[in-house]
């Protein structure tokens, strides 16, 4: 049994598309309060982000064993990133995909500066040495 909830939440960043899919398991108001607090967390330290996917999944239906798996995909322009945890207790596995989700948007973030800065050093002083010959030449 698949349930499908789709959460819109336009206060933070124009229209957050928050997809919320569970697979065997209901999600009570709780986990879904606490996924939506973390996903608004991350729209707002990172608005070039389209949406989330979160899917919760229960892996074993024994009572004494029971573990769940969360996956969450962030929707980013290019190619997505993908977050998947198991554990047994939902609020500590929610909490800890949405961290390693922001960490992970982090690291891109920074790894697309580092990019966008080394090609700018190699642009820049070429262009000025251009600029000074000719004032020199002429």
């Amino acid at each position: 049994m698949i349930k499908k909830m789709k959460i819109e939440d336009s206060e933070v960043n124009g229209s957050n598309n928050i997809t919320i899919e569970a697979h065997g398991v209901t999600v009570g108001e709780a986990s879904k309060e606490r996924i939506r607090r973390g996903a608004q967390a991350i729209f707002r330290r990172y608005p070039n982000l389209l949406g989330i996917r979160a899917g919760l999944k229960l892996e074993s239906a024994k009572r004494t064993l029971r573990n769940y798996a969360l996956r969450v995909r962030l929707e980013l322009p290019g190619y997505d990133e993908i977050v998947e945890k198991k554990g047994a207790d939902r609020n500590t596995l929610i909490s800890e995909v949405l961290e390693v989700a922001e960490r992970q948007l982090r690291r891109r973030a920074r790894a697309r500066l580092t990019e966008r800065r080394s090609r700018r050093s190699e642009f820049v002083p070429g262009f000025i040495n251009e600029r000074i010959d000719m004032k020199l030449n002429s």
